[in-house]
């Protein structure tokens, strides 16, 4: 997949926490990380595009920004891949 966010970057991880508590088995989407930036009038996202493989088969738990210990939020709709994640598999593509 090609994107121009990391989706383990906080304000994705955000849009996928919300999205935790308003729906029981949605998927996060870049459509939707798209349409929830402009209804919450945060700006859309303009860095350099990279291509992401899909990881599946395990459960994923974030550290918080300081390393000072686990943030224990999992999440319950699947996040953006279900038991898995998403990892940047290239450099920067070309505009």
């Amino acid at each position: 997949m090609a994107l121009n966010f990391r989706p383990t970057d906080e304000v994705p991880l955000t849009y996928v926490d919300e999205l935790n508590h308003r729906a029981a088995v949605a998927l996060a989407s870049p459509a939707g990380y798209h349409s929830w930036l402009a209804a919450g009038g945060r700006p859309q996202v303009t860095g350099p595009t990279h291509l992401y493989a899909a990881i599946a088969g395990f459960g994923t738990m974030r550290a918080d920004p300081d390393m000072r210990g686990m943030d224990m939020r999992f999440s319950t709709t699947g996040g953006w891949i279900p038991d898995g994640t998403m990892t940047p598999v290239s450099e920067p593509l070309a505009p």
